[in-house]
Parts: structure tokens; C-alpha cells; sequence
């Protein structure tokens, strides 16, 4: 058998252990491999990214949202760092597919939280929108 030396490089065998691990949203084993890879790779321009991700899988919160504005924060991390990740790690439709849990993780959280048109986004329509806008259902309630 001859390895093909960018598909079957170290580097690229440690991050796809990474992605195997997120990709079946087993947060111990994505953490381990990810250690793996930045023990022997620390400089790799993807532990960033894969950081996110890890860290969204590791934090699987399940407690609802007390107010607004951890909403806020929280909603505002999954649309500025945990996405752009998931997209550039997984492209576009894999991408998209990954983040569908959060989205839907992140509405349940919101459902105690009133309606406020001074403060729109933040309960639990808008992240049921964007997990639509990613293929998801509304009609699901159950987590993956």
C-alpha cells in the first residue's frame, strides 16, 4: 500500500480524528484527539477552529436561559465563533448539518424567556428561524 503523503501526513491523521470525533458529537473523544493534535502540532491553523467546536460540544448545556442577555451572549458565540468554524472545518453542507443541535439546543434553552419587541432576538423564535435557515425542523424537539 503507498500513502498518499498530504492524505496520510500525521498532521492530517490527528485533525481527522478530531473531526471524526466532533462529527459523531462525542465530546471526550474529540477533546483527547484534539490534545493529540496540539501536543504534536501547536502552530496547526486549525486548533483554533477545532478549540470552538470542542469547547460547543463540551459545554452541551442543557439548563434554560434565565435572562436575556446570557441568551444574547451565548447566541452571539454560536453565530460569531462556533459557526465560522463549523463551516470552515466541515464546509458548507457539513457544516450547516453540525450546527443544526446547537441551533436546536439553543431554542430550548430560551422557551421561559418572554417575548420583549424592545429585545427581539433574544428568546426562543430567533434560534428556531436560524436552525430552520440550516434545514432543521421546528417539529423536532429532541436532541441528537
Amino acid at each position: 500500500m503507498q500513502l498518499d503523503i498530504f492524505a496520510d501526513s500525521r498532521d492530517v491523521m490527528l485533525r481527522n480524528d478530531v473531526l471524526e470525533a466532533l462529527q459523531r458529537r462525542h465530546a471526550s473523544s474529540a477533546r483527547q484527539a484534539w490534545q493529540r493534535m496540539a501536543d504534536e502540532y501547536p502552530e496547526d491553523d486549525t486548533l483554533i477552529a477545532l478549540t470552538m467546536l470542542v469547547g460547543e460540544l463540551e459545554r452541551d448545556a442543557t439548563a434554560y436561559f434565565t435572562d436575556p442577555r446570557t441568551l444574547d451572549e451565548t447566541r452571539r458565540a454560536l453565530i460569531d465563533e462556533v459557526s465560522p468554524a463549523a463551516l470552515r472545518l466541515f464546509g458548507e453542507s457539513d457544516g450547516r448539518a453540525w450546527l443544526i443541535p446547537c441551533w436546536r439546543a439553543l431554542a430550548q434553552r430560551a422557551t421561559p424567556l418572554a417575548f420583549r419587541a424592545d429585545d427581539s432576538d433574544n428568546h426562543a423564535a430567533p434560534p428556531m428561524a436560524a436552525r430552520r435557515r440550516l434545514g432543521g425542523s421546528y417539529r423536532s424537539h429532541r436532541a441528537d
